[in-house]
């Protein structure tokens, strides 16, 4: 199945479904160019939140090789920063119908690799 990931009115990225192990589904992003170039701070800040979060999975990644205590300690102080990304029913996935799926907030690791889980607090909103 083929999605583009939103948050709020802003497209993401495409994504593809590879695989799905309930309750989590996870497939591969392209990342919209647009976010090379934001164009508002609240674009900027959602870029740095997607950076952030890539950091912290190749962080946990990296956890069982090597001390990243410290790094993943500071990654996290500044996460609290977000918690209005993270809890929040503003993520969406946009399916080749139109169909508006509403997600929790995905985790975007550094690899292209999506994992998300169904809101299932607002699946018949839509």
């Amino acid at each position: 199945m083929r999605y583009e990931l939103h948050f709020r009115d802003f497209k993401i990225g495409d994504v593809i479904e590879d695989d799905t192990d309930f309750p989590n589904l996870w497939g591969r992003i392209a990342y919209n160019d647009s976010l090379k170039c934001p164009t508002s701070e609240e674009q900027t800040r959602l870029v740095r939140f997607i950076e952030l979060n890539q950091d912290s999975i190749r962080l946990v990644d990296l956890e069982s090789e090597q001390d990243v205590s410290h790094d993943l300690d500071a990654i996290n102080k500044e996460l609290e920063a977000f918690t209005d990304y993270i809890e929040t029913d503003d993520w969406l996935l946009i399916a080749d119908n139109g169909k508006r799926l509403p997600i929790l907030c995905p985790i975007l690791r550094h690899d292209g690799e999506i994992v998300w889980r169904w809101n299932t607090r607002h699946m018949d909103d839509e």
